[in-house]
């Protein structure tokens, strides 16, 4: 039987390494680690299996994420674009990528994202919580409610 994600990620270099990880144990993994804050680790990882399987977009979506949260933006922004390339319905990038446009002051780019985003989750009954937090985003950026420093 085959090592989980997590053991082979603590597995030194070279050792035990000749399985990759299955997409849905790779997002479970990626999941965890943004969710506890390790975005350096997730960056690394992640640089690592898009050399390797550069065609799987939403690899590129979750170190877009993990760039954003360290407050690298430009980076995050090619990421998510990089995603969107491969997958350009996909209603979370386009998000994502919104909210780093948002902090690099390019607030077109982040409405028309936003715009075609809340589209598609309205065509597909996304989750209501997504979809308030989209309209907000739009509401910050066309009625300047906040300064983007304050956007998290």
């Amino acid at each position: 039987m085959g090592k989980s994600l997590k053991e082979r990620e603590r597995t030194p270099a070279g050792e035990g390494r000749n399985e990759a990880p299955s997409v849905p144990d790779l997002c479970n993994f990626m999941n965890e680690l943004l969710r506890t804050r390790q975005f350096e680790r997730a960056i690394a990882i992640l640089t690592e299996v898009i050399r390797n399987n550069p065609h799987l977009g939403i690899l590129y979506g979750y170190r877009g994420i993990a760039f954003y949260q360290l407050g690298r933006y430009a980076e995050a922004v090619l990421d998510e674009e990089a995603a969107l390339h491969m997958d350009p319905d996909e209603v979370g990038t386009l998000f994502n990528q919104a909210e780093a446009l948002f902090k690099l002051g390019n607030d077109d780019w982040a409405l028309r994202n936003l715009d075609r985003a809340l589209e598609l989750a309205d065509r597909r009954g996304s989750a209501k919580e997504t979809v308030e937090c989209m309209q907000r985003l739009v509401r910050i950026i066309r009625n300047k409610e906040m300064p983007r420093e304050l956007y998290y």
